[in-house]
């Protein structure tokens, strides 16, 4: 095991290790290193095809293109054993190039189109919107049902300029795509919501979600 990052990585607990004797260790035989974590980690074994570990997924890179835009360095590859790289199940690609640390993107036959920035992917609801932040309409790539569920949607917005926070909600009650402020930091805290969890947005697409009565 090279790292304690790898170790937890596992879900494994430092109280659960048990100390054995060496006549007692000596009984099992010796196999390959553990170099895999469970989450983050890039990785090849001997064909040239790199992939993103998520949990028990390997995530195969399509392109070079796809590694260096989300912010990839080859110098971080691990190369690993076949056998522990093929203990892992074949996941959804990773094919989506990020311009400016966000892409549009589609899936085939559905009419529909969802921005993903820092890891968090929201629907794009009306050309307006689209329009209003001046994207093109060729930048949108079309990847599968699988590798969009890759990425969590969003639950907290604000607008741009502003500190209020809101909790966005697709369905709450008799209400559907209705926002929620946070009226201090407080309750923020007290629901564990974080920062990075936050998408900022402009005037017309944060108009575009029905205010309901602030989170108590």
């Amino acid at each position: 095991m090279p790292s304690a990052q790898i170790f937890e990585s596992h879900g494994w607990q430092w109280s659960d290790i048990v100390q054995l004797t060496d006549n007692e260790l000596h009984r099992y035989t010796e196999g390959p290193s553990i170099n895999i974590g469970r989450q983050g980690r890039i990785v090849k074994g001997t064909e040239p095809t790199i992939y993103y570990i998520n949990q028990d997924q390997k995530q195969p890179f399509v392109s070079a293109a796809s590694f260096l835009s989300q912010g990839f360095v080859w110098k971080n590859v691990v190369q690993v054993d076949d056998a522990e790289l093929n203990q892992f199940v074949q996941g959804p690609n990773k094919s989506i190039i990020l311009k400016n640390g966000r892409a549009l993107v589609k899936i085939e036959n559905i009419p529909l189109i969802w921005l993903i920035e820092n890891n968090l992917i929201r629907q794009i609801a009306s050309a307006e919107i689209f329009n209003s932040y001046r994207f093109n309409w060729n930048d949108i790539q079309t990847i599968s049902f699988d590798e969009k569920n890759i990425y969590d949607e969003y639950e907290l917005m604000r607008i741009n300029n502003s500190p209020d926070i809101f909790i966005f909600y697709a369905t709450l009650g008799a209400y559907q795509n209705c926002k929620q402020k946070i009226p201090s930091m407080e309750i923020f805290n007290a629901n564990n919501f974080h920062s990075d969890q936050i998408v900022t947005m402009n005037q017309l697409e944060f108009d575009n979600y029905q205010q309901i009565e602030d989170l108590r």
